[in-house]
């Protein structure tokens, strides 16, 4: 089983390519770092995904060629600034859309250019996505953002099933940084600060897990659909 996956070097995306590589699958993954790991059923790169240049390259020198992608997991992805929509720059609203957003283009077009249609496309969305918290502007808008590019490259993948799937909160570097934020300026965070070092913020690699059972179930989803991992049957 071949498995792409971004952002594979920290967080979620670490977890699940730990998670492929202990079951014999074998991970190709583009990465802003190295992973530590030198398994040798890990194909990797080191690219900053936010640039259409690097990514194409990055992907060619992958040894993709004459492999057939069994599971495409489009999941790197920054938090951005946490502020009110007002005071956030435009610059940097766009510079948490090339990323979350726009890098997932790039790499759907060249799989298309490929003619490489995985059987399953997961892009790791948020509830952020439908809620629109307070003070998380560029996540919001990006994640939303998202879940529509995922509808619209549905039609185009009709031989693979892509799905928006937002995993819950998960005990990661980006839950770190929200939990030094004022939870009093934005009242979303308190949920966030309540959930540390309880079962309600649960590890990276449980949440892999979790999301890799539910796998098939997702396919059950019409292609393109946002799916709430929370919401999956245990």
């Amino acid at each position: 089983m071949n498995i792409l996956i971004t952002g594979h070097t920290s967080g979620l995306g670490l977890a699940i390519a730990e998670y492929y590589l202990d079951n014999n699958a074998t991970v190709f993954g583009l990465s802003r770092s190295f992973s530590e790991s030198k398994h040798p059923r890990l194909s990797e790169r080191k690219v900053d995904l936010s640039s259409s240049e690097g990514v194409a390259p990055a992907l060619a020198s992958l040894g993709l060629e004459g492999q057939n992608i069994n599971l495409a997991i489009l999941n790197a992805a920054e938090l951005g600034e946490i502020k009110p929509l007002s005071e956030t720059k435009l610059h940097s609203l766009q510079k948490t859309l090339d990323l979350n957003v726009w890098s997932n283009k790039f790499i759907l077009d060249w799989l298309i250019g490929k003619n490489k249609h995985p059987e399953q496309i997961i892009m790791i969305s948020s509830g952020a996505a439908l809620n629109a918290y307070f003070g998380w502007s560029a996540y919001s808008i990006s994640k939303a953002c998202l879940n529509t590019v995922a509808k619209l490259y549905a039609y185009e993948f009709p031989d693979s099933h892509i799905s928006a799937v937002a995993p819950g909160l998960i005990n990661t570097r980006m839950q770190q940084v929200l939990r030094l934020e004022d939870s009093m300026r934005f009242p979303s965070l308190r949920r966030l600060h309540e959930a540390y070092e309880t079962d309600a913020l649960p590890s990276p690699f449980e949440t892999a897990k979790n999301l890799v059972q539910h796998l098939p179930q997702i396919k059950t989803f019409p292609s393109g659909d946002y799916i709430d991992l929370r919401d999956l049957k245990k």
